[in-house]
């Protein structure tokens, strides 16, 4: 059996680190979607969509396992010096963000303001991932 070239190794390796990038992308795509459509129906706190506050909290509840999940994609491709969407308590109290009145979110107004806060900061990790992501991805070697 004849071993491949350090240069068709090399290729190789390029080609499967693209199809990996590639796929990272499209698992990101898909949970960014959840996370932007749940965050959406959150901040809007339709009564029809939510009839009792229960509802909301679960539904929150759901938004920060989701986004949890999007930020340990990231830290598979990306470093950080701190956590990328973690909120100080400062940030809290300079939020003057409240609630629509009557809405099933009346009720939890520090989840609120987590929901608000936490969209500045997810919006950057998210071009950041698919950045790094696209530059990684790149086009497979032909040879």
């Amino acid at each position: 059996m004849v071993a491949a070239s350090p240069r068709h190794q090399f290729y190789d390796q390029r080609y499967v680190n693209a199809y990996r990038a590639r796929s990272a992308i499209s698992y990101a795509d898909k949970l960014s979607h959840s996370i932007e459509t749940l965050a959406e129906r959150l901040l809007l706190s339709d009564p029809a969509d939510y009839r009792t506050q229960s509802g909301w909290d679960n539904d929150f509840k759901e938004w920060e396992r989701l986004l949890a999940k999007y930020k340990r994609h990231a830290q598979l491709w990306m470093e950080f010096d701190r956590d990328p969407m973690g909120l100080t308590p400062r940030e809290y109290e300079l939020a003057e963000m409240s609630p629509p009145e009557g809405s099933a979110a009346a009720g939890n107004i520090h989840a609120y303001k987590t929901l608000t806060l936490s969209a500045e900061k997810y919006a950057v990790l998210k071009r950041g991932l698919m950045l790094t992501l696209a530059s990684r991805a790149g086009r497979p070697p032909f040879w």
